[in-house]
């Protein structure tokens, strides 16, 4: 499994939970994932199917990517809790996209 993954040269770490929970001001609940821009890290649900949990990880990415870029403060200005539907619309056509474009994402790379 990936340890880690670099959002703008920054490292993240990424471990597995086991029954994550996530809190949003007094309510706690069960979540897929989770970013914490603190503590640079990336937690992911043990309970998913490895399909799912790329997914997810693919979210959470997104998330600190917004984060990093200053975006999710734009999004959550206009509409609180926005950057949480973006992401969640976006993260599976990156997926995707990513999974069908594998030459398109080597030349993105440098590649020919």
């Amino acid at each position: 499994m990936l340890r880690s993954v670099r959002i703008l040269g920054q490292k993240v770490d990424v471990v597995i939970v086991e029954d994550l929970e996530v809190t949003t001001g007094s309510v706690t609940s069960g979540a897929n994932g989770a970013y914490s821009n603190t503590h640079n890290l990336i937690e992911l649900d043990k309970g998913q199917s490895p399909e799912r949990m790329r997914v997810t990880l693919m979210h959470e990415c997104l998330h600190a990517l917004l984060d990093a870029g200053g975006i999710d403060d734009l999004l959550n200005a206009h509409h609180d809790d926005l950057d949480e539907q973006v992401v969640g619309r976006l993260a599976p056509l990156m997926f995707s996209w990513l999974r069908e474009n594998p030459t398109a994402l080597a030349y993105l790379k440098g590649g020919d």
